[in-house]
């Protein structure tokens, strides 16, 4: 009976769409920042898995990635336009393919030994063998120790944007082999019997925080959690939407920039094989709808081939084909000629992004089929050349790297621009012109919260919690 009681009340609780709250439409009309400076900090309590770990190279859930940023430090973090800010660097000189960078003598572990190059060198190379990280260095070729002080990062081609890559954890070295690891953060962890705190940790900075303290909870099961935030067991929880499914909770909730861009790929050996017929396609599909009706608006929707929050992507702007010559040059193109669209089954926002580009594309009267397979048959069919458009998305390094996705003279294009030889907006128009592959959005996440922080709540790219001294509850 209590149990059925119980389940009565949560569904209650379930009216407020989580899927639908976005940073356009969430009502933060009473978040407003607190200007009482003696009124008591509530505690701040956020999900963990103590079984996972906190060792950032050994951590795979995503309860766990969340709270990283706050203990661990890198060389660089990034503000919510990738910018790379020093964290425990000082300062980087560019030479060719290297970014010789200098640490900052000042910063040290939270054990009190100073952080080193060769520090440096063993986190790397920790960081290219784990699950989250790895993804992440893409663009970096190698790091060496040139003195102490001294970090020489080699990259696969000259890159004015890898600082923005290097915001992999720094620790210690030898002290990654347990379920901890010592770095340097805003916060440093303890141990509890229900959980762990973390208190500010005063060797990495000496500024006023809202937020001394935030206690973990320890979660055992994580099909319980959007219930748990609602029952107050804690009071902020992420979602990266990466099964594809959205959720409804009663909770105020704002988007998470993951840098995932969803793009259409190509098939070459195709019809759309002509640039100009994929340049017809670009121009005729609605992104806004797509976004709406396919990811549930969790995006944001662009036609450029990178995040259109990157700074060096200011006032860079895509031309597109004229609408009405579009729709008739790929409408008699493709008369009698039926597009196969192949999509992963297995993830709900594909299919129905992939339904509503098919609806789209046969209101032109182009014939479409759909092959929404699961997710190993989709890998298949992509190598394969089963299709004539994919589904695709990948999450992009922080310095926009899109390198696997070009070839020939726009490769050398992209390579251009990443050394700072060409600018991003003549990259851009050269892009337009080949449009090898199609940008639809770059997929958020959602970071839902408690009613009772009275704070703003603003993520940032690779941290979710990235304002979390300033909260206040």
């Amino acid at each position: 009976m209590c149990k059925k009681i119980l389940a009565i009340l949560l569904s209650f609780l379930m009216v407020v769409s989580f899927a639908a709250c976005n940073e356009k439409n969430d009502d933060h009309s009473s978040n407003k920042p607190t200007t009482d400076t003696t009124k008591e900090t509530g505690i701040l309590k956020l999900p963990y898995s103590r079984e996972d770990g906190l060792n950032p190279f050994k951590a795979k859930s995503l309860l766990n990635r969340g709270i990283m940023p706050l203990i661990y430090s890198g060389l660089y973090r990034v503000d919510k336009n990738y910018n790379a800010i020093p964290d425990l660097a000082s300062s980087a000189e560019f030479v060719g393919n290297t970014a010789i960078i200098k640490l900052n003598p000042a910063k040290t572990f939270t054990n009190g030994t100073k952080i080193t190059a060769d520090d440096v060198v063993y986190s790397y190379e920790h960081a290219i063998t784990s699950t989250y990280y790895a993804s992440s260095l893409a663009s970096v070729a190698g790091v060496a120790a040139a003195d102490p002080l001294t970090v020489v990062v080699t990259t696969n081609f000259a890159n004015q944007y890898i600082l923005s890559s290097l915001t992999f954890p720094i620790v210690a070295i030898n002290s990654a082999e347990g379920s901890t690891a010592i770095g340097v953060g805003q916060y440093s962890y303890s141990d509890t019997t229900s959980g762990g705190i973390l208190s500010r940790d005063e060797s990495y900075s000496d500024s006023a925080y809202n937020m001394d303290k935030i206690e973990l909870v320890n979660i055992t099961d994580e099909n319980t959690l959007m219930f748990s935030l609602v029952l107050g067991n804690f009071n902020a929880i992420e979602s990266d939407m990466s099964s594809g499914k959205s959720q409804r909770i009663n909770a105020s909730s704002v988007q998470t920039d993951l840098n995932n861009i969803v793009f259409l790929g190509i098939n070459y050996a195709g019809v759309l094989g002509n640039p100009e017929l994929r340049k017809c396609l670009s121009a005729v599909i609605n992104r806004t709808e797509l976004l709406s009706a396919g990811l549930e608006g969790y995006g944001v929707e662009t036609n450029l081939p990178f995040n259109p929050n990157w700074y060096a992507a200011t006032n860079v702007k895509k031309s597109e084909m004229d609408l009405k010559t579009a729709k008739e040059k790929l409408s008699s193109s493709l008369n009698g000629y039926s597009i196969v669209i192949l999509n992963n089954s297995n993830n709900e926002f594909k299919v129905k992004l992939a339904e509503t580009l098919k609806s789209q594309l046969e209101s032109l009267g182009v014939s479409v089929t759909i092959s929404s397979v699961p997710y190993e048959t989709y890998l298949e069919g992509i190598t394969g050349g089963y299709y004539d458009i994919y589904i695709g998305e990948m999450k992009l390094t922080n310095d926009m790297n899109i390198a696997s996705l070009l070839s020939g003279d726009l490769l050398t294009n992209y390579a251009e621009m990443m050394a700072g030889n060409l600018s991003a907006q003549t990259f851009v128009d050269a892009f337009s012109a080949e449009t090898p592959f199609i940008p639809v959005c770059f997929r958020n996440g959602v970071l839902a919260y408690s009613r009772a922080i009275e704070t703003e709540v603003n993520p940032l790219p690779g941290n979710v919690y990235g304002n979390v001294t300033d909260w206040f509850i």
